[in-house]
């Protein structure tokens, strides 16, 4: 966050009215007094909108140490991280620690209002553009039904085209088949027959999102390495204190499934080499263990379940969420409707009716 450092010490300079700002110098030794510390904070604050650490100019903290707090509270400040915070879905220290970062100042002025919908990511400040903009839906617990796909389905297709728009890219939308064939072997030929029909309904939503929607259909794991075993610990919870799966009788076969989950970024990549990826930051562990090192990968902010519990759509029961046979009834006034309005040009509501509409999914009383 250069940029925030740079702001910083150009106000720090100007109300204390010094040549030069040395990182270690407290606020009181560069001779600022109570009425500086005011017009500091008022200064930083109009350039930032972040709330001043103005406590930190009368502690021991010298410039280095404040400007590293108002970096922290611009990361903060992200729509997207605050309710990914909210949520339980990690802090920025603990993204950082997964390797994600601030976004290139270039990159966030890209993406205008679609930035509302973006954590953090990986991006090298000489990242070239991406061509196409890659995005997994997940119809993980629908049974293997249209009428059950949780209304993250929606989302997620729309957070990527909403990226890709403003990036001037495509989208590849994947579909996981042989994970939930995998997962509920029971329903096998159900979830084939939905596969097939989203892959046949997802590319209609081009017309509202405005960019090239393509498709891809994962049939089988991938023939890859796997990561080591360790690595694959706390693959779905990497913000929680979880040693899950230790301890499972099928151990062996969450592991493996794990392992497939990573390789399914690293085929990606290998097919298309100038993609980024959009993922939910709640899989940044998978992402990371999967993507080569100089993919880009944009953490987003994923769907919660709009009743106001601490967890996404999708970990709801199938039967009692929000799936897209009532995505009309979700509230006109919800963060995910206005964000997608202002990044897409287009809410939650219409894009998730376009996708319903095209799998023939009737709409429940009051979804319209």
């Amino acid at each position: 966050m250069q940029d925030v450092a740079d702001t910083v010490s150009e106000e720090w300079r100007a109300v204390l009215e010094l040549a030069e700002a040395a990182d270690g110098q407290t606020f009181r030794e560069a001779g600022g007094d109570s009425v500086t510390a005011l017009r500091l904070k008022a200064a930083v604050e109009g350039r930032l909108g972040i709330d001043f650490p103005v406590e930190l100019l009368f502690s021991a903290a010298g410039l280095a140490t404040i400007t590293e707090a108002c970096q922290e509270r611009c990361r903060a400040a992200r729509p997207a991280a605050r309710r990914a915070a909210a949520m339980g879905e990690g802090s920025p220290p603990q993204w950082r620690a997964t390797g994600l970062g601030d976004l290139p100042p270039a990159v966030d002025r890209l993406l205008g209002a679609a930035s509302e919908m973006v954590i953090a990511g990986r991006l090298a400040e000489s990242a070239r553009l991406p061509a196409v903009v890659h995005a997994n839906v997940c119809i993980g617990r629908s049974l293997g039904r249209a009428d059950l796909l949780p209304a993250s389905v929606a989302w997620e297709a729309a957070v990527a085209c909403a990226i890709a728009r403003a990036l001037g890219a495509g989208v590849e939308l994947v579909v996981c088949l042989y994970e939930e064939q995998r997962q509920q072997p029971e329903h096998a030929a159900a979830y084939a027959d939905l596969s097939a029909r989203l892959a046949s309904a997802l590319p209609y939503l081009a017309e509202p999102a405005a960019v090239p929607v393509g498709v891809f259909v994962g049939t089988r794991a991938p023939a890859m390495p796997p990561p080591p075993d360790d690595q694959l610990f706390g693959l779905f919870s990497p913000f929680a204190e979880s040693t899950y799966p230790r301890g499972l009788p099928n151990e062996r076969d969450v592991l493996d499934a794990f392992a497939a989950y990573c390789g399914r970024y690293r085929e990606a990549a290998e097919r298309h080499p100038a993609a980024w990826f959009a993922e939910g930051v709640h899989l940044v562990k998978a992402a990371m263990l999967g993507l080569p090192p100089d993919a880009g990968y944009l953490a987003a902010a994923a769907l919660p379940d709009p009743d106001g519990h601490r967890r996404l759509v999708q970990d709801v029961p199938p039967r009692i969420r929000v799936n897209l046979d009532r995505i009309g009834a979700l509230p006109r006034d919800w963060w995910p409707e206005l964000a997608l309005e202002r990044g897409l040009g287009v809410g939650l509501r219409e894009f998730g009716l376009v996708l319903a509409d095209h799998l023939g999914i009737t709409q429940q009383a009051g979804g319209r």
